[in-house]
């Protein structure tokens, strides 16, 4: 997985850490996705606005590394992570944080949407190959 360890916490801070990460991986999936096809909506070419947005305050995972290896040309290489696990983790997060009485609406946003995104493609669908066939359509 890593070969870095940080203690985060006490018992469970560990499992609480995964889900902080990974809802703002979906919620930073589908930010770039919206922006990129507003980018090319605009006249601009996809590769360019992912350039650009590497080399400004908006880049991130899906900008660095998702989008230009789709890109590429070469063939797309899933990265084992499906819809319906980012699903379970956002619901989780979003749970933790009702439980903690702290609000996460963008969170929320973004579980609809990965529901949405299940409805259109399927469960076991790569959370990334969700963002090629969501941009063809």
């Amino acid at each position: 997985m890593t070969t870095e360890v940080v203690h985060v916490g006490p018992v469970g801070s560990g499992h609480a850490m995964k889900l902080v990460n990974n809802l703002l991986n979906a919620c930073n999936r589908f930010a770039a996705l919206e922006t990129i096809r507003l980018g090319v909506a605009a006249g601009m070419r996809q590769e360019v606005v992912v350039d650009v947005i590497n080399k400004s305050s908006g880049r991130n995972y899906a900008t660095e590394y998702t989008f230009p290896q789709l890109l590429s040309g070469d063939a797309y290489k899933p990265q084992g992570f499906t819809l319906q696990l980012m699903l379970k983790d956002i619901r989780l997060a979003n749970e933790l944080a009702e439980a903690l009485d702290h609000s996460t609406p963008i969170g929320n946003l973004v579980q609809e949407f990965t529901q949405q995104a299940i409805e259109r493609f399927g469960p076991t669908a790569d959370q990334s190959q969700m963002m090629a066939e969501w941009y063809d359509a």
